[in-house]
């Protein structure tokens, strides 16, 4: 990865893979059996995963946004340098984790 762009794509696709691995698979189970064989723990986990990932990806792609208009806006400047992109990142999946959190904390199963 020799610039932040790729940093950015590559975090992308990685909140895009965590969503596919994570909670897709199980969630197509549970829309077929209509049942959740995975227990509480795990229901919790998925619904962390899930709002963590889409925001991620969404937080990711207003970086690349921002980036692409830094340089299209100032093409003379010195880029943005890989460190900042990875402390963007840390950002990125922090502030992800932190509003997804309450799906962690608060999400359980109900036998219906």
């Amino acid at each position: 990865m020799r610039t932040a762009t790729n940093c950015f794509l590559v975090n992308l696709s990685v909140s895009d893979l965590l969503l596919s691995l994570l909670n897709c698979a199980f969630n197509l189970v549970f829309m077929l059996d209509g049942d959740w064989p995975f227990g509480s723990a795990y229901c919790s986990l998925s619904n962390f995963v899930a709002n963590c990932s889409v925001a991620a990806s969404v937080f990711s792609l207003t970086a690349i946004s921002v980036d692409r208009y830094m340089a299209i806006v100032h093409p003379l400047r010195h880029r943005k340098s890989k460190s900042r992109a990875r402390w963007a990142l840390a950002v990125i999946w922090t502030s992800s984790a932190l509003l997804a959190l309450p799906c962690l904390l608060y999400s359980t199963t109900m036998v219906q």
